[in-house]
């Protein structure tokens, strides 16, 4: 089977070559148990990933998951994007020929759809009549539109995390299946009640952990790394929890960190703190603050931060660390984790005069700038007015 599909597949990367196709198709993930198909669409910000998973009581299934490839931008699907060669229908089409000597179509398919971030057309999934269970997270505003959902007849669960405000179109799913719709604000709970009044559609609205949307929350955070100079990212678990690095720590830099945030959020920052191991008290908390990058988009992009600066006492210590917003209004403000404890990381220390050498940042008194506020890369040649630590200074 795995040679089969590998054939095919080069003979489909083959053909998407030959097109003027906006959708990219990536290398497939393809073993005898698991199969992964990912197109890109880079104009329209999105990406699709079509896997397998197995439900328990029912075998393989395909799995179709839905999001931006930059969080910061916004993510949409166009009309033309439906007939692209490289859209997750026509594609499935075509590898199930190959394979099974009939198209198959991925609507009678996918039986659980995630869609995160990215806005869908009208009736876009009016013919997925065995969807089960749909997902759609948003960290803004949201519209699901007009009989998007409308033929899903086998429905059983619509999570609906929509942090902003959600509006729902005309007939978005069928009226029959007896499913549930969980929500997690309380505007989400009164659309879609309100929208089972006017339409008498047949499901229930589980509010139990809905809250008011207006509530500063931090949804998710991403931290870019270098530790003993390898860069990676890693994403912050909610629960918090304890993680050991086995191998001796020489060089530990946070280049920047990312969060997703819902609700009134005015501000973002990281409190972290390194403590000795073993040792209590009082030590120096640190804090760096995130700038807003729109629609529930926070990232810092400051200076790389060396975590170990100033080590030299202990071999062994523990990193603490958490994310805040809305400083001093305590009534209102958000914690990450949400269980309000830090995540810490135990580690050892190696040689540290190396790996503190890693960070140089440049102290801002000594920049240099021209009169038209431009900062100098070089040390300006010839004659000149100059602003130093914020005076006017003369080159001669």
């Amino acid at each position: 089977m795995k040679t089969k599909l590998y054939f095919l597949f080069v003979a489909l990367f083959a053909m998407a070559l030959g097109t003027e196709a906006k959708i990219t198709l990536l290398e497939p993930v393809i073993t005898d148990s698991y199969m992964a198909f990912v197109g890109e669409n880079t104009a329209n910000n999105y990406r699709f990933t079509l896997d397998t998973y197995e439900w328990a009581d029912r075998g393989p299934q395909f799995q179709l998951t839905v999001e931006p490839l930059d969080a910061a931008k916004p993510a949409q699907f166009t009309t033309a994007d439906l007939s692209d060669g490289n859209y997750w229908e026509p594609m499935f089409r075509q590898y199930t020929k190959q394979m099974a000597g009939e198209e198959m179509t991925a609507q009678d398919n996918v039986k659980r759809l995630y869609v995160k971030n990215v806005a869908l057309l009208p009736s876009q999934f009016a013919d997925y009549e065995d969807l089960h269970i749909i997902s759609i997270e948003a960290s803004g505003n949201y519209t699901i539109p007009d009989l998007c959902f409308s033929g899903c007849t086998h429905l059983e669960t619509l999570d609906c995390n929509v942090q902003g405000t959600l509006t729902l179109g005309k007939g978005i799913v069928n009226p029959q299946p007896g499913f549930t719709v969980k929500v997690y604000t309380t505007q989400n709970a009164q659309v879609w009640n309100e929208y089972k009044t006017n339409t008498g559609a047949n499901f229930s609205v589980d509010d139990s952990e809905a809250i008011d949307a207006n509530t500063p929350r931090i949804l998710s955070v991403t931290l870019d790394l270098s530790v003993n100079g390898n860069k990676s990212l890693f994403a912050l678990p909610d629960e918090g929890g304890k993680k050991e690095e086995t191998d001796p720590i020489v060089s530990y830099v946070l280049n920047a960190f990312t969060a997703e945030t819902s609700g009134e959020v005015t501000e973002l920052f990281m409190d972290y703190c390194v403590y000795p191991a073993g040792q209590t008290g009082q030590y120096e908390w640190k804090q760096i603050h995130a700038t807003d990058k729109g629609s529930g988009v926070w990232k810092y992009e400051g200076p790389a931060v060396n975590v170990l600066k100033g080590l030299e006492n202990y071999k062994e210590y523990r990193l603490e660390f958490s994310l805040n917003t809305n400083p001093g209004d305590y009534s209102d403000r958000a914690h990450y984790p949400t269980s309000g404890e830090t995540v810490r990381i135990a580690f050892t220390t190696g040689d540290l005069s190396t790996g503190i050498a890693t960070v140089s940042v440049t102290d801002p008194s000594s920049a240099v700038f021209d009169l038209q506020g431009r900062r100098l890369r070089e040390k300006p040649a010839g004659r000149g007015i100059l602003i130093r630590n914020g005076r006017k200074t003369v080159a001669k």
